[in-house]
């Protein structure tokens, strides 16, 4: 009586729980565990059974003792290699656990811990083996990288360098360690290819390449910033398609006023010349809004050059100028068709324009197109993309060398010119109050290019003046809009965007009727103020939190404002001010001061831990203190100091009472002093002689 469970009734159960172990002894992987789990759960069942019963049934417990050695054996077994590959590993691991903690409750040691040792050992095992196999292959890579060192030598080396990144890092694909040496091989790599652009920015073909290894590249840095819990920002291939871009613009700037200039001495070879530098380069430049309303521009005021010396060549009978004309005409429309995306010529292929012959013709097939142009832009009500804009301009081109020969009765032609102007005028303005930045300035280059060309179609003059100072005034709003909508963000100011809409904005108030320009200039002077003000509040934050790198690069913003200020002319008194660059770095080195004292305090104290803090508050910018003479010995001169600090220190701690308080002050010191060791280690501590502060902390040997 009283009894939960009589001996024969749990002999029975335990009977069953050794044949069912020795049912699947020499299983692998998932098989059978659920029946070693069913098994685990009746030992600790049974168990629980002899303990209510006191305990008495020493042969009962014995048993399950050996029967629980057998359970743990089984699961040991499965510890393998092989285990860890297979898909649902981490669920037969918590399964293995789970009947190991059940065999805790039956076992003097815990089966649970013993599982754990082994797959820790086995996984450190692996871990090893993956990481010498990984490192052998970055040592190869460091090799690669070590041997670029011509451009000629960056593309074949560069794939080799990507290869055994991809190798390593498939060998150890989550050893930080690893994938630390591979980010930095990466970092150098991307540095190497952008520091030769030399040699390939200005050739399209190897550029192309380049791109492809940029690419490859940043798929390769995602991959690995992964593992270490960062971000690969910025990318390598939006930096390579800028430079590639910028080089671009730059050809393209030379080119258009190389063309310019022989366009301004009447030589339209010359100008050819010029223009077909830009073929391989028109891909790059094709999307440019205001790139195409340029080459437009020019090559308009080509064909109209090379119209008007064919009509003075025919008038004159020069047949010979003329043919040269007609030749020429057709190098120059093969080249115009090249440059794709263009909008075709308002008058046709030039060699078309040649044969027109009689001015009506001309003047009526440009209005036409003119006031289709003029027709469109006031139904569709918004702006058109460059072709529309493009096509008025080549068409009031193509009006300027005929517009002279007119018949001075004719007063269809100047009527029909004023209404589509006016249509155009009105256009333009309603369009600059409501688009975008980069709309905006193609808007602004139209105006100019309009202005230009209608002012030679006189008479009739236009009604409400030059275009431009009115289109000045609505786009000089919409970049201020812009300037002061960044500067309202509490965070996450761009101040790319905010420094090239002030710029903008400068640039398109020169034009604007006086009184609008002085309200206007008053916004622009109170929006560079406030971007000052912004940029000063937001370098004290980053100074106070110890970012570095965010901080150099404000300073580098702080330059880059300072030398577009000097041209922020007529901006009034909110806009000028000391220079920014050198305001930021008087409150940079005034808190480097700061930390420099709280150090210099620290080691006269001493206190050993507060000098650590302390240093590895100035670490991010010892940079800058390398830069600053007065900073940089101050620092040596606490640094020096430190040995001396830290005996003291050990000294202090000797005298504690001994004991147990003795050796923990001791440990702390130890930990302190290795800590400083490798803090100090990463420092250029040039003329300063620093033993390994652990050691002193050690004594003799």
């Amino acid at each position: 009586m009283g009894c939960l469970g009589s001996k024969d009734s749990y002999k029975d159960r335990l009977d069953k729980v050794e044949d069912s172990v020795g049912a699947v002894a020499g299983q692998r992987g998932g098989d059978g565990l659920s029946t070693l789990a069913s098994c685990a759960a009746d030992l600790k069942d049974v168990m629980d059974i002899i303990i209510t019963n006191g305990a008495n049934d020493s042969t009962g417990i014995r048993r399950i003792e050996k029967l629980s050695e057998s359970i743990l054996g089984n699961l040991e077994s499965r510890v393998s290699e092989d285990f860890l590959k297979l898909d649902d590993a981490d669920t037969l691991t918590e399964q293995m656990l789970g009947i190991a903690r059940d065999l805790d409750a039956v076992r003097a040691t815990k089966a649970s811990a013993v599982i754990e040792d082994a797959l820790a050992k086995l996984k450190s095992r692996i871990g090893a083996r993956e990481e010498a196999k990984a490192m052998a292959i970055v040592g190869q890579v460091r090799q690669t990288l070590d041997q670029i060192k011509e451009p000629a030598q960056v593309m074949a080396g560069a794939k080799r360098v990507l290869d055994g990144v991809a190798k390593a890092h498939e060998e150890a694909p989550k050893n930080t360690k690893v994938v630390d040496l591979l980010l930095k091989a990466t970092v150098e790599l991307a540095t190497k290819i952008m520091g030769f652009e030399a040699a390939w920015v200005p050739y399209p073909e190897r550029a192309a390449s380049v791109r492809e290894l940029a690419a490859r590249l940043d798929t390769a840095a995602e991959g690995l910033v992964v593992v270490v819990g960062a971000k690969w920002d910025p990318p390598m291939a939006p930096q390579i398609d800028r430079m590639v871009k910028a080089h671009a613009l730059k050809l393209f700037k030379e080119a258009i006023s190389g063309a310019e200039k022989a366009f301004a001495n009447k030589k339209c070879g010359a100008a050819f010349d010029h223009l077909e530098v830009l073929k391989p380069l028109w891909p790059e430049l094709k999307s440019e809004e205001s790139v195409c309303l340029q080459l437009v521009g020019i090559i308009s005021k080509i064909q109209t050059l090379a119209v008007q010396d064919f009509i003075n060549a025919t008038m004159a009978g020069d047949t010979s100028s003329s043919e040269g004309i007609r030749a020429f005409a057709v190098k120059f429309d093969a080249l115009r068709e090249g440059f794709e995306g263009l909008p075709p010529s308002a008058g046709g292929p030039l060699i078309e324009c040649l044969v027109q012959g009689e001015a009506t013709v001309a003047v009526e097939k440009q209005l036409k197109l003119l006031e289709a142009e003029a027709a469109k832009s006031a139904s569709e009500g918004d702006i058109a993309a460059e072709l529309g804009l493009a096509t008025i301009v080549q068409a009031l081109e193509a009006l300027v060398p005929v517009w002279p020969q007119l018949p001075s009765s004719d007063e269809t032609f100047p009527g029909r010119l004023q209404a589509a102007c006016n249509a155009v005028e009105s256009w333009v303005e309603g369009a600059v109050t409501g688009c975008s930045e980069k709309k905006v300035s193609g808007l602004l280059s139209f105006s100019e290019e309009y202005d230009d060309r209608r002012s030679r179609l006189a008479p009739p003059e236009p009604e409400g003046g030059p275009l431009r100072p009115r289109v000045a005034v609505h786009a000089t709003e919409a970049y201020l809009a812009g300037v002061e909508a960044e500067l309202a963000k509490p965070k996450g100011l761009n101040p790319n965007a905010l420094l090239d809409g002030l710029k903008a904005g400068v640039a398109s108030v020169s034009g604007a009727p006086e009184e609008a320009a002085t309200a206007l200039r008053e916004r622009l002077g109170q929006a560079v103020a406030a971007t000052t003000e912004r940029v000063r509040k937001t370098f004290q934050e980053i100074i106070s939190a110890g970012e570095a790198r965010k901080a150099e690069m404000i300073m580098a913003f702080a330059r880059t404002f300072d030398e577009a200020r000097t041209g922020f002319e007529g901006l009034g008194e909110a806009a000028s001010g000391p220079v920014l660059v050198e305001e930021l770095q008087g409150l940079q080195d005034s808190a480097l001061e700061g930390l420099l004292q709280e150090l210099e305090d620290a080691v006269a104290i001493p206190d050993v831990l507060l000098v650590l803090s302390r240093v590895k508050a100035l670490q991010p910018w010892w940079p800058r203190i390398a830069e600053a003479a007065a900073l940089q010995e101050r620092s040596k001169a606490a640094l020096a100091s430190l040995p001396e600090c830290l005996d003291q220190a050990v000294a202090a701690a000797g005298d504690s009472g001994g004991g147990s308080s003795e050796g923990e002050a001791q440990k702390a010191l130890l930990e302190a002093a290795s800590a400083l060791d490798t803090s100090l280690a990463g420092l250029p501590l040039d003329g300063i002689e620093l033993p390994q502060l652990r050691g002193r902390v050690l004594g003799p040997a």
